[in-house]
């Protein structure tokens, strides 16, 4: 599965470009999820050039970061929610505390 394609990368905003948004306003465009941990990133800005996604990673701790998508694409077991729809973060949160 292609975790990024031009069509997304169209839509998502560039890196530091909703720095000055409230987190709770945040949009989250993508999420990825790897199978076998329960791992998920969410990605809220993303930089062509770099390849790097800015965004909420639930994992061994629910913090905010930045994160390489090439680094993840080497990995087979993260994929692309297909169903996954832009939503603020705020609902996302609901969703996602522990």
């Amino acid at each position: 599965m292609e975790l990024m394609t031009e069509e997304l990368q169209k839509n998502l905003p560039k890196l530091y470009d909703t720095e000055d948004t409230k987190i709770e306003d945040k949009i989250v465009y993508i999420r990825y999820y790897e199978i076998n941990s329960g791992w998920q990133w969410f990605i809220t800005e993303y930089s062509s050039s770099d390849r790097l996604c800015f965004g909420y990673v639930c994992g061994f701790e629910n913090e905010w970061g930045y994160f390489s998508l090439e680094e993840m694409e080497q990995i087979d077991s993260i994929i692309r929610d297909e169903m996954f729809r832009p939503i603020k973060f705020s609902e996302l949160n609901k969703s996602t505390e522990k």
